[in-house]
């Protein structure tokens, strides 16, 4: 499986300029040691040349069947953790964090919950239809709201 350019700089991105706090607990050295040449394996040559990656959290998912952890990457005098979470059998690997459905809240309009989604510093604001079918990425705007003058 190959990771695009586009999300490969945008994984460094967030790397270098945000960071994500885990609660670490027992990882094994080899299970440490092959996560950390997998995500050096699938950057490639776009990681910086000094680059430093090691295994910073590992603890239960609130998803059955994962654990979440964190990549700690230290480069060019910067460092951030990127989230992640792994299958029981340490086979596959989903780069960012679960997010709890059940938090969102009622929006103005009916058959919409509104949530965000954290991203370093920033949240990213959602909408969910009612039965969870349907995730859209913004927030509802007002179109029939008058503009105050200035």
């Amino acid at each position: 499986m190959k990771i695009s350019y586009v999300a490969t700089v945008l994984f460094i991105l967030l790397v270098l300029i945000f960071g994500v706090n885990t609660r670490a607990e027992n990882i094994s050295k080899d299970e440490a040691k092959r996560l950390e040449t997998f995500l050096k394996e699938k950057l490639g040559g776009n990681l910086p040349k000094d680059a430093k990656v090691t295994v910073n959290g590992y603890e239960e998912s609130p998803i059955k069947g994962f654990k979440k952890g964190s990549f700690k990457v230290d480069a060019s005098g910067k460092s951030g953790d990127i989230p992640f979470l792994i299958g029981q059998d340490g086979r596959y690997v989903i780069f960012g964090e679960s997010i709890d459905t059940q938090t969102f809240q009622k929006s103005d309009v009916a058959g919409l919950k509104k949530g965000a989604i954290p991203l370093g510093r920033q949240q990213i604001p959602i909408l969910l239809s009612e039965d969870g079918r349907y995730l859209m990425l913004g927030e509802l705007v007002d179109s029939k709201a008058k503009n105050k003058p200035k």
